[in-house]
């Protein structure tokens, strides 16, 4: 987070590599996008709050080879980019923009594939199995 901050880090913009980072990096790169944002001020949580929230929606991602964590961090990277360096920013509040990125951060927790049809009984165990690993 602390290099993301500082503005040290390369290729966090449309050149983004996900796969390029550990899952701790992506942890606060991810942290770095929402205090650039105001993330403390606008949800009136700290950022060690935050960071356990990302750590936690990773654990909700199943294993699959498209709707995955890693594939959350890249859409919150493409969302930032249009915040940021495309200036759509300047016509959202600050609010607007950390739900944005959070949206983009758990809008697919448990998708468990990427098919369109699969066997109803095959997706509620993957389903269960995804449910268990949250809460345990």
């Amino acid at each position: 987070m602390l290099k993301f901050l500082a503005n040290k880090l390369p290729n966090t913009g449309m050149n983004f590599a996900v796969w390029d980072w550990s899952k701790p990096e992506l942890y606060g790169i991810v942290l770095g996008m929402l205090a650039k944002l105001d993330l403390s001020g606008t949800l009136g949580i700290r950022k060690s709050e935050m960071l356990d929230f990302i750590i936690d929606v990773e654990k909700g991602y199943c294993a699959t080879s498209y709707h995955s964590f890693y594939h959350a961090v890249d859409v919150v990277a493409v969302l930032y980019y249009m915040l940021t360096d495309l200036g759509v920013q300047k016509y959202l509040t600050n609010l607007d923009c950390v739900a944005l990125l959070i949206a983009g951060l758990c809008h697919d927790i448990g998708h468990v594939s990427k098919q369109i049809k699969m066997d109803v009984w095959e997706n509620l165990i993957i389903m269960v199995t995804c449910y268990n690993r949250i809460i345990n």
